[in-house]
């Protein structure tokens, strides 16, 4: 933005001074308004163009984030500011203006939306044709063809120029050979085949270059749970790094970053351009300094990087209809990152890690580095030096040694007990809850079973669903959102009292039924602790699936299960019929009351907190707002119809189920007594846990 404003605004490039304008835009909020204001004549309005706007979701951190949605967001509510803005983004992040917290009060309001739709059959047929008769070129064997292979293709465009250049670099004369084009497999084959085999020569010209190249473009991704990936820059240093083998050889890492990106090895066959073939990556500089050569320091303070050439190297084109496995326009590397998905995870973690711990004193700059688990996962992340990740990686590993030095002298139990933290991904600070369940087991402690209220039935019918006839008007505007809030509402009856879970089920209690069970099950393991800081104990147990739930329930006894949506949300609103059993406002009396993404505690958007930390509802249940989105035995339906009081057996378990209660990771609209959502029976994921439910006996 600093750059695109001084070129704007700055006609002497002499006199430009992009860190200076850097330096406005970050400490003065109104820095953007101010400068677009002094340039305005009366007749003059300014338009900003901001385009890939995903790329701020993807690339920024936090901050970065936060402070362009306040310059944006300050100059476009200045009534006396002449700016209008424009930007283009991808369909799967809208989602993220609502973590922006200017422009998405302005998105609703002063937002004009416009869908491009996917590229027609007739405006794909004039981008092959036009150019074509300008050059005297002869497509017809092959236009009707791509045509064919691009329809209902949403990456097409890119597809199809991939495959034009091929049949160009191999062209008869003045034609384009049909023949060829199909030989090859299309246009998704073209890219495959043309990727596959840039692999294939490097391996051949680089003993083991093609592992190596794979875990560079891996290390390019940026990878995305629902499998839509986007692109990761990487400095060049650390893509040296990433493509330099097991002993990180950045020589032989340029040698790589080279090939990739289309320039030939000294002293090897001719590069994949002179083959007509595709380059992968591409090499640029931040800001507008230039090198000659690109594997040299670049002068007056630009950055080397190192981006993936197109997003479709990394995109999902289908699933199979008879696996459900994902399957990507270039299966080799698509492969290779589903196999390798939980590095996008725990990069980022590492990222965030290091960033606290830098900002840490005291003991704490002890306690926030990596333990032994930790540095297992982020083996294969080399940051460069002078990052925080770097330090933080280094100074973790030292005091790791340390600590395996003294792990050392401990014998018996203790050590045993150190091996089995690492064997199953538990933080060392886990042996004495290990020595806990031994006790447990010995009969010298009581087990660590869930604590349970009784909830009376309900006297006649009771609604569900949304009840707030202001919000039920919001979100009928938004129909899309209906099911997401039971609107409409709907009625239920409790006839017989229940005892459910004060709090969610715990790390502490399910980790002691998986210890339990390890012997007679091997199949089942803990799951992961909770995000950001490998929390376990008394935080509520997640990555859970609804499986996983209910086989942790018929271990409890045969009388447990499950809440239904309908007892859910019963013993949910305690009585109430307000957004939330407090109140309609997130907070009350200044107090804060649930675990979101903006509701006020301090692990908002970033952990699971403990339970009990909120204030319990009126029948002394906690966390029934935020903190983990809570499974229920209820299947998934868009709309109620009656069925909302039934629970599906786990025996014939089939679809989705309802979740309720929002979590640490939602906003405070995801955490009102109706939102719910559904989830497939096997899905886990960092802010879904459960509660238990006891029905009442028989008479």
């Amino acid at each position: 933005l600093a750059e695109a404003l001084e070129r704007a605004f700055v006609s002497d490039p002499e006199r430009r001074d992009t860190l200076a304008r850097q330096g406005r835009l970050e400490n003065d909020e109104r820095a953007l308004a101010y400068l677009v204001n002094d340039r305005k004549d009366g007749r003059t309005a300014f338009v900003l163009v901001v385009d890939q706007f995903e790329e701020l979701f993807t690339f920024s951190g936090r901050e970065q984030k936060l402070q362009f949605d306040r310059q944006l967001a300050g100059a476009l509510n200045d009534a006396e500011c002449p700016l209008f803005l424009i930007s283009t983004v991808r369909i799967d992040y809208l989602d993220g203006f609502e973590r922006l917290p200017g422009l998405s009060e302005l998105y609703n309001t002063r937002c004009k939306r416009y869908l491009l739709k996917t590229i027609s059959r007739e405006g794909l047929r004039e981008a092959i044709e036009g150019p074509a008769a300008l050059a005297g070129l002869d497509v017809s064997e092959v236009t009707t063809a791509m045509l064919r292979d691009a329809s209902g293709e949403i990456g097409a465009l890119p597809l199809v120029e991939n495959a034009l250049q091929y049949l160009w670099g191999h062209r008869d004369d003045n034609r384009l050979s049909g023949a060829l084009y199909e030989d090859k497999g299309g246009i998704a084959g073209l890219l495959e085949s043309q990727a596959d085999a840039l692999l294939e020569r490097l391996g051949r010209e680089i003993p083991g270059g093609r592992g190596d190249a794979l875990e560079l473009l891996l290390a390019l991704t940026r990878i995305s749970d629902q499998g839509n990936h986007t692109r990761r820059r990487l400095s060049v240093h650390e893509a040296r790094l990433a493509a330099g083998g097991k002993r990180r050889d950045e020589k032989r890492g340029q040698a790589l970053i080279d090939y990739l990106s289309g320039k030939p090895i000294p002293g090897a066959r001719p590069g994949p351009h002179a083959e007509g073939g595709v380059r992968l990556i591409s090499v640029s500089t931040d800001g507008e300094a230039n090198a000659a050569d690109e594997s040299e320091p670049v002068p007056d303070g630009g950055r080397r990087h190192v981006d993936l050439i197109h997003e479709t190297l990394i995109r999902m084109r289908g699933k199979d209809e008879a696996t459900g496995k994902r399957i990507g326009y270039w299966r080799t590397l698509y492969d290779y990152i589903e196999k390798n998905r939980d590095r996008g995870f725990y990069r980022d973690q590492m990222t965030r890690k290091a960033r606290e711990w830098q900002k840490s004193r005291g003991l704490d700059r002890w306690f926030g580095l990596a333990g032994w688990g930790d540095l297992v996962r982020y083996r294969n992340f080399y940051p460069a030096r002078g990052e925080p990740e770097y330090r933080y990686k280094r100074v973790s590993q030292r005091v790791a040694w340390i600590q395996a030095g003294l792990a050392a002298g401990v014998l018996g139990l203790v050590g045993q007990s150190y091996y089995w933290t690492l064997d199953n991904g538990m933080p060392p600070g886990y042996m004495l809850m290990q020595q806990r369940f031994r006790l447990i087991d010995w009969g010298l402690l009581p087990k660590p079973l869930p604590e349970l209220v009784q909830i009376e039935a309900s006297d006649g019918e009771f609604d569900i669903g949304e009840l707030d006839e202001g919000f039920i008007a919001a979100v009928n505007q938004q129909p899309e959102f209906r099911k997401n809030f039971g609107v409409p509402g709907t009625t239920a009856t409790i006839d017989r009292p229940f005892d459910i879970g004060k709090f969610e089920v715990t790390y502490e209690q399910y980790d002691y039924y998986v210890w339990t069970r390890k012997g007679t099950d091997d199949a089942l393991d803990y799951p992961s602790g909770a995000p950001d800081d490998n929390g376990r104990g008394r935080r509520p147990v997640v990555n859970v699936s609804w499986n996983d739930a209910n086989a942790y329930l018929k271990w409890l006894g045969d009388e447990y299960r499950l809440p239904t949506e309908a007892e859910w949300e019963y013993a949910a609103r305690a009585g109430s019929v307000t957004a939330h059993w407090w109140g309609d406002d997130i907070r009350q009396d200044g107090q804060v009351r649930a675990n979101c993404d903006g509701c006020g505690s301090d692990w908002d958007n970033r952990t699971v907190a403990p339970v009990g930390r909120f204030a319990p509802n009126d029948w002394g249940l906690y966390d029934t707002a935020g903190n983990v989105w809570e499974w229920t035995c209820s299947q998934w339906k868009e709309q109620f119809d009656g069925s909302e009081g039934v629970c599906v057996d786990p025996a014939e378990a089939s679809g989705p189920r309802v979740i309720r209660g929002g979590s640490w990771h939602f906003d405070p609209v995801g955490v009102r007594s109706s939102s719910r959502f559904g989830g497939d029976t096997v899905g886990r994921n960092d802010n879904l846990g459960f509660r238990v439910l006891r029905a009442a006996r028989t008479p």
